[in-house]
């Protein structure tokens, strides 16, 4: 089962067809992170397939996240601290002796920059911070 497969596991769209089109949408769109849709997709039919999907009445953020912030809650679960950090929080760890933790790149000062939507919430996993998912915003992203 793919990583998306097993995120949205819970999914219910209200048709097996869209909850299907979303795990597929989401592990198209987490292969490719930092690109757009056309750019993740792998041909124009299934950039109009996700655009589509998007555009679909049925498909809500809510809809969306709700099984994905199940799986969350059960990550945070697992972790004696977990940070609930907001957008563009800053972890700055000058001064302070931390096994495996060095400087990024060639920078004088150590920090971690976590830039999201939302919450995002990462807990302490030895050498580095594992993100564990995100919860739910205070705000609604876009009007329908």
């Amino acid at each position: 089962m793919c990583w998306a497969a097993e995120e949205l596991k819970e999914i219910d769209l209200g048709d097996r067809r869209l909850n299907k089109r979303a795990i597929a949408l989401l592990d198209t769109l987490a292969a490719k992170p930092t690109m757009s849709i056309p750019a993740a997709c792998s041909g124009w039919s299934e950039t109009i397939a996700g655009y589509r999907f998007l555009a679909n009445d049925e498909v809500t953020w809510e809809g969306l996240l709700a099984p994905h912030w199940a799986c969350s809650r059960t990550r945070i679960a697992c972790h004696k601290v977990v940070l609930m950090l907001q957008d563009t929080t800053e972890l700055d760890f000058n001064g302070q002796s931390i096994n495996g933790l060095g400087p990024l790149r060639c920078l004088p000062r150590i920090v971690i920059p976590w830039k999201l939507a939302g919450s995002g919430c990462p807990t302490w996993a030895g050498v580095g911070f594992l993100p564990v998912g995100t919860q739910q915003p205070a705000w609604q992203p876009w009007p329908r």
